[in-house]
């Protein structure tokens, strides 16, 4: 058993993909990193992440035990890069994990998926 974080929003896609991009993405998306003979995993497991195609968009697909998902969607929009160059994401996740106060965002800046922690303030009185 593992720690369960839980992820909600998702990354737009900022063009139309490809048919190449598509079928790069489709080959990452729910695999085993490790697995993949042509990919430097960098001792990453499984991509959870969804293609919404209506959408154009990325988002967690509900897997327990996500970790290391801001490297894993740089290691997918990067091989995505080498069919489509100017593919970029945009957007936000927030992400919650099962300890009280375990809050962080996902957030897209200069075309890399960054992990920012998220702070709590007291605020007024409703």
């Amino acid at each position: 058993m593992g720690y369960i974080t839980e992820f909600h929003g998702a990354l737009v896609f900022t063009e139309a993909l490809n048919r190449k991009a598509v079928d790069v993405m489709d080959s990452l998306l729910g695999e085993d990193l490790r697995e993949l003979s042509d990919i430097d995993s960098g001792g990453m497991t499984w991509v959870d992440l969804e293609y919404d195609d209506e959408e154009n968009a990325l988002s967690w697909d509900g897997s327990d035990k996500t970790y290391d998902l801001p490297e894993k969607i740089d290691l997918v929009l990067c091989e995505m890069r080498k069919v489509q160059p100017t593919l970029n994401l945009e957007g936000e996740m927030f992400a919650s994990g099962e300890k009280c106060g375990d809050i962080w965002f996902i957030e897209m800046r200069n075309g890399s998926a960054t992990a920012l922690e998220a702070a709590i303030t007291k605020g007024d009185p409703r």
